[in-house]
């Protein structure tokens, strides 16, 4: 950062999300998420197959019982 603005990678390019449910305790993680991990933590919650074609991995901190 300078002159206290924030670059287009420090504010722009994160992501936030936010997992509601039975069982979910509320938590922060701090590492690096990517949207296309949603998809496979959601299946993975659920119990079912991932979408076909499905890169990214599912977030341990949601899926862990």
């Amino acid at each position: 950062m300078t002159n206290n603005k924030a670059t287009l990678v420090d504010r722009d390019l994160q992501n936030q999300f936010g997992f509601v449910g039975a069982g979910l305790a509320p938590q922060v993680i701090y590492r690096e998420v990517q949207t296309v991990d949603v998809a496979v933590t959601l299946s993975a919650f659920m119990g079912i197959k991932p979408p076909s074609g499905s890169a990214g991995v599912p977030l341990e901190e949601v899926v862990a019982k």
